[in-house]
């Protein structure tokens, strides 16, 4: 079951999954501060 929260993340702009299988619905916030020094390399690597 999801919560209106979860829902609500996985269908933002900033959501990125952990992974692309089917159901999965784990994943990060870009707009959290913990991974600003990583964006460019996260972007980078989640662009096909």
């Amino acid at each position: 079951m999801t919560t209106q929260l979860e829902q609500i993340c996985t269908n933002c702009h900033a959501f990125r999954p952990v992974s692309y299988k089917q159901g999965e619905e784990k994943g990060i916030c870009l707009l959290g501060p913990v991974f600003e020094p990583y964006l460019d390399e996260i972007v980078e690597l989640d662009s096909p």
